[in-house]
């Protein structure tokens, strides 16, 4: 003869509700485990992750971010001279701060090393003739000073890039050097009147007249680019401020972007 359970089966319906109501749970568990792990990996040294995509993402990691103590890891085993700069950026990314100098077609780049931007890694490389596009390093230095670019302005005058390359002031051999005739007055003519500033400082026991001028590159979106001549000369050659007459001592063009301040 059949006996029936004393503990009856729950009906169907209510037996799923139960089901899915345990795997909700066990899901939200996941997603809030899931966060505070991510969270503790934000905050602590991730084992086994390179050092370069560490120094990559430390700036999305806070209010708080350095990345200045991944430089010796990342170049442990490299060798930073005479490395292509193409190569430096797969490693590092895009400075904040880039300047192609003239006449010599150097080039500085700049890196902010943390949110408080009171240090600041600088790589300068010279023309090479294996690496016509990039050129490769030639020494690198830990400033301490922010990644910034004081001339960079973004209300500066504006100018297209294929007006600044009409000057052929671009177009220069890398041993070239400035030509005796170019004054200020001769960049005003071919580009418009740009930002100027100027001042007199104390070097080497003497007064100097330094001066600049600034336009910015007309470009769509961002990093923004400038182009920059400047140059100085003895207190007593400049009895005012006027540099409209006075010579150009270099000229750059200089590419900014947001991961440095702007002023």
């Amino acid at each position: 003869m059949a006996t029936s359970n004393s503990r009856s089966r729950p009906s169907q319906p209510a037996h799923f509700a139960k089901r899915l109501g345990d795997r909700m749970a066990i899901a939200a568990l996941a997603v809030v485990t899931g966060l505070s792990v991510l969270t503790c990996l934000g905050s602590q040294p991730r084992k086994n992750v390179p050092p370069e995509i560490l120094w990559k993402i430390a700036p999305g990691m806070g209010d708080y971010w350095n990345r200045e103590q991944h430089l010796p890891a990342i170049f442990a085993k490299r060798r930073l001279e005479d490395m292509s700069r193409r190569d430096v950026l797969r490693l590092l990314g895009q400075p904040g701060y880039s300047a192609v100098i003239y006449p010599g077609n150097t080039r500085i780049d700049i890196y902010r090393l943390s949110a408080k931007n009171d240090r600041s890694y600088r790589i300068d490389y010279e023309p090479d003739s294996k690496y016509v596009d990039d050129g490769k390093a030639h020494g690198n230095v830990i400033e301490s000073g922010p990644c910034s670019c004081p001339t960079c302005a973004t209300d500066a005058p504006s100018v297209l890039m294929e007006t600044v390359h009409k000057t052929g002031l671009l177009n220069l051999e890398n041993d070239a050097t400035v030509p005796p005739n170019l004054k200020m007055s001769t960049l005003e003519t071919q580009l418009g009147s740009g930002r100027i500033r100027s001042s007199r400082n104390m070097a080497g026991g003497m007064v100097w007249f330094n001066y600049s001028e600034t336009w910015r590159i007309e470009k769509d979106g961002s990093p923004s680019q400038y182009f920059l001549a400047d140059g100085h000369v003895p207190w007593r050659d400049a009895p005012n401020d006027d540099i409209s007459g006075q010579h150009v001592g270099g000229w750059s063009v200089i590419t900014f972007s947001p991961n440095c301040l702007t002023k």
